[in-house]
């Protein structure tokens, strides 16, 4: 078996460290690359200029073994743009570079507070609105309550000065009931004082007149319970017509003699009827007067009384 053939010693220049040397040029002319700018290109017979060794191709490397570096590493590129000037290096290194967006994402543009001046004004002007609103309504109810309140104490008020008033007129028709009782007691025993006892029957159904006319115009009428004032019209006019048949049969014992225990005559079977209806009215308006009268102070009343 033969030995293997010695291979040749790579060139320092094919080393992995040192970029590869460009081949030779051909022989002849070169065209100068155009040059940036309105600088005008060389005539084409004009004898072509090589360029400079140094500045296209480096030096041999040096008898020890060991190629050096050149001082300016873009000499060596094989794209043919030589050195960068220095000014422009750092815009050269950078221009191929593009923004990265951060990590979580694209930030977004800070606004400006200027637009927002506005709204925050107009929140600011609704928020009062709002306010001046909530406290008039609150105004409005709390007066509306004290109104209301001092509304209902006055109809109270007024409600109690009519009670009182037609306190007033029971109290006059239960002197005319008093005169009234006593008189009936002395015709019936046949007493000395019948003439008197006639007036005083008179003087009761006058009296019963005029009470139903207050009582038709009593200041506050309306206040009252309207059921408990019929009530005491019909029987005070009931009671009106009794005394008027009493007054009647008084004068008839005067006129034809009066006798104990003598049947009664015709004027006083005539008071039955209206004094049934005056019973009935005075109890009516007992139950309805009584209540109020406890309410407000006032004298009660039973239906005999009156």
């Amino acid at each position: 078996m033969a030995a293997p053939l010695p291979q040749p010693e790579p060139s320092p220049w094919d080393s992995w460290y040192v970029p590869r040397h460009p081949p030779s040029p051909p022989p002849g002319p070169r065209p100068w690359p155009a040059r940036p700018g309105n600088v005008p290109l060389p005539s084409p017979t004009a004898p072509a200029a090589r360029p400079a060794a140094s500045a296209e191709f480096p030096s041999p490397p040096p008898t020890g073994g060991m190629q050096l570096l050149p001082a300016d590493p873009d000499s060596t590129r094989v794209d043919g743009l030589g050195p960068l000037p220095s000014e422009d290096l750092p815009t050269a290194m950078l221009g191929d570079l593009r923004l990265m967006p951060a990590p979580d994402g694209p930030r977004r543009p800070r606004r400006p507070l200027a637009p927002l001046v506005p709204v925050i004004a107009a929140a600011a002007l609704l928020a009062i609105v709002v306010g001046v609103v909530i406290f008039r309504a609150h105004s409005g109810s709390t007066a509306s309550g004290t109104t209301g309140t001092t509304s209902s104490a006055s109809a109270q008020e007024a409600r109690r000065q009519a009670a009182v008033r037609l306190s007033g007129l029971l109290a006059l028709s239960v002197t005319d009931r008093a005169a009234v009782i006593n008189a009936v007691a002395d015709v019936r025993g046949c007493g000395p004082s019948l003439r008197q006892d006639a007036r005083t029957f008179a003087s009761s159904a006058s009296s019963r007149q005029r009470l139903l006319s207050r009582l038709e115009n009593l200041p506050g009428r309306s206040l009252l319970s309207a059921s408990m004032l019929r009530d005491l019209t019909a029987a005070w006019r009931a009671s009106a017509q009794v005394d008027t048949d009493l007054a009647r049969w008084a004068e008839g014992k005067i006129a034809r003699g009066c006798h104990r225990n003598s049947r009664p005559d015709a004027n006083l079977r005539a008071s039955y009827v209206p004094e049934g209806q005056a019973i009935a009215g005075k109890q009516a308006f007992a139950r309805l007067w009584n209540p109020v009268a406890r309410r407000y102070g006032l004298t009660t009343y039973q239906p005999n009384q009156f």
